[in-house]
Parts: C-alpha cells; structure tokens; sequence
C-alpha cells in the first residue's frame, strides 16, 4: 500500500525533464519538479522519504537524473553520489516545508515571522544570528534554488547562484 502511495507522488511530479543542453537548469528543473510534486501532498512527505527506492517510475526519474549527470561528464560513481545528494537534499527540503504547507499563508506568515523575531532577540553574543534573522525563513522556494544552484555549481556544472 505504502509503495502504491509514494508511487503516486512520484508519478504527480514525473514532469519531462528539460533537454536545454544546460545541465544544471536541466537537473535543477527536474528536483524543482520533484519538490513540487511532494509538497503538493505535504502529508505525505514523510512516507515517501522514508520508503526504499522502487517503482517504475522512481527507477525512471532516477535514470533520467544520472542521464544528465553523465552527459554532464561526471564518472558513474560521481554521478551517483551527486544523483542521492541531491535527491536527499530534495526530500530534506521538502520534509522541513511540509508542515507550512499543511498551513495557510497566513499561519505560515506568522509562524515564520515569529521564528524571524525570536532570532533578532538574541543575545548579544550571537550578533551574527540577530543581523542574519531578517534573511532567514523567507521565500523557501528561493532558498530551495540557491541550495540547488550551490550543489551545482559544486558540481562543477555552472549554476549561477541566485540569492
């Protein structure tokens, strides 16, 4: 039953993988895909990261990633190990999102505004902590790029790091 449910997710967000001749835009499409397709079932998301790859369609993703890997020019065991760095970070991603986005816009607002303030009270021997409060728990999905672009770029594979 548990595959057949992390099945569907994974089905929901088997979107066409670009084919830009840009490996990175190509790879951080598809892992924008896949988060996407868990947070659009946010209860959900824990099962599917704690299920064993399986399933034809996990197996497909999965090959079309190390596909772009490999064109990219990365050895097999290097592209292996970016293909679960990168799928890990995905599923990590999406497991700290997945609560808000069981919320409203407007709980989650205030629930990041509140984590924001708590950081800006800190006491004056974390003054790194307080100046970097207001940049942090805002716009998750530009977090989740530039954290992609990071892995990319430390790839080797030229993502240009947005912030």
């Amino acid at each position: 039953m548990a595959d057949a449910v992390v099945a569907s997710v994974v089905v929901a967000g088997d979107q066409p993988v670009p084919q830009t001749g840009r490996p990175a835009d190509d790879l951080a499409a598809a892992f924008e895909n896949f988060r996407a397709s868990l947070l659009a079932h946010p209860a959900l998301v824990p099962v599917v990261a704690r299920r064993p790859p399986g399933g034809q369609a996990t197996r497909e993703g999965a090959d079309r990633v190390l596909a772009l890997l490999a064109d990219a020019g990365l050895e097999v065991a290097t592209a292996a190990a970016a293909y679960q760095a990168l799928l890990f970070y995905t599923l990590g991603h999406a497991l700290l999102e997945a609560p808000y986005a069981l919320m409203g816009p407007d709980a989650t607002g205030a629930e990041r505004q509140q984590a924001r303030d708590q950081l800006t009270a800190a006491p004056p021997a974390q003054d790194h902590l307080a100046a970097a409060a207001p940049h942090l728990y805002t716009d998750m999905d530009r977090q989740f790029r530039y954290g992609l672009d990071l892995m990319l770029t430390g790839l080797g594979l030229g993502a240009s790091i947005t912030q």
